[in-house]
């Protein structure tokens, strides 16, 4: 992510995919079993970190920094 600003992180991953499909890099990736589950996690997370969740719809949401 060179030349990108710290702001364009990415703060986590949360995801229904399996761990061989979606791995984060620096970034903690939440794997999880249900699309329930993967919004009470992201809506934790954001309200925890103030970032904003983005759905890739694909399955995995991200949350970047706002």
């Amino acid at each position: 992510m060179s030349g990108l600003p710290a702001s364009a992180s990415i703060y986590a991953i949360v995801t229904l995919k399996s761990p061989q499909e979606v791995q984060g890099g620096v970034s903690p990736v939440f794997y999880v079993k249900t699309q329930q589950e993967q919004e009470h996690i992201a809506m934790w997370l954001s309200r925890i970190t103030g970032a904003a969740v983005h759905d890739l719809h694909d399955g995995t949401w991200l949350l970047i920094p706002v």
